[in-house]
């Protein structure tokens, strides 16, 4: 028996100093993301985490199926009320988020200034429609259909034409 135990100590012995021996940068670490792609996907997979944290918290999850726990669910996770946030577009659109509930906790977390980073977010994926209304208003955009309105001429483009002063008239002058 106290061969057994001088066994079991000298094992336990072993295994703390080998566990307590490995420096944390000598445990692996996942790799960062390389990629804008795989940066993208880490983000949204912390975001999921947070938002899975924080309606466990709340005794829900994403998979409740009844109208009464749909809402609540809803409510948990984009917030109740009116929306504090909004953003209107060139297009005329007004874009609205909420700053309570999960979705916007997760987002707090992760960017820190919420409105800055909705601001921010909102245009950014609106780009497109954004820049289509600043070419419909610029009257040079118009003129110029092949390139944008700063834009240097293309190589073979014919020369801008520059207008010529005006010729004196060969009207006869009058004596007063």
């Amino acid at each position: 028996m106290r061969l057994l135990r001088a066994l079991c100590a000298t094992t336990l012995a072993a295994l703390a100093v080998a566990g307590c021996a490995t420096t944390p940068a000598e445990r692996t670490a996942p790799p960062l993301p390389r990629t804008a792609r795989d940066r993208d996907h880490l983000i949204d997979a912390a975001q999921q985490v947070l938002v899975d944290r924080c309606l466990a918290r709340q005794g829900l999850t994403q998979r409740h199926t009844s109208d009464g726990a749909d809402r609540r669910l809803q409510g948990a996770l984009f917030g109740r009320g009116r929306p504090e946030l909004a953003v209107t577009l060139a297009t005329g659109y007004t874009v609205t988020a909420h700053t309570d509930g999960c979705l916007a906790a997760a987002q707090r977390d992760l960017y820190g200034d919420q409105e800055l980073w909705f601001r921010t977010r909102v245009v950014v994926d609106n780009l497109r429609a954004e820049a289509q209304q600043r070419m419909k208003r610029d009257t040079g955009f118009a003129r110029r259909p092949h390139a944008g309105p700063t834009a240097p001429p293309r190589h073979g483009d014919p020369a801008p034409a520059v207008p010529t002063p005006p010729t004196p008239s060969a009207a006869p002058v009058r004596a007063v």
